[in-house]
């Protein structure tokens, strides 16, 4: 079951997905299976680069 949840409360996406998928400009940035932060998650989001390949501590 597939269910596509959009949310401005970054924190609160993380705590409900299994699967967080990261978009910039309509391209996937990432996709997260494990718990990531908001914080990763939005910078994700505003730079289109994943943090693991900017080497973020997130």
């Amino acid at each position: 079951m597939t269910v596509l949840f959009a949310s401005t409360e970054l924190d609160e996406l993380v705590e409900l997905a299994d699967v967080v998928v990261t978009f910039y400009k309509g391209e996937v940035v990432a996709r997260h299976d494990s718990v990531t932060s908001g914080d990763a998650l939005l910078f994700e989001m505003t730079h289109g680069t994943a943090v693991h390949e900017v080497g973020g501590a997130w």
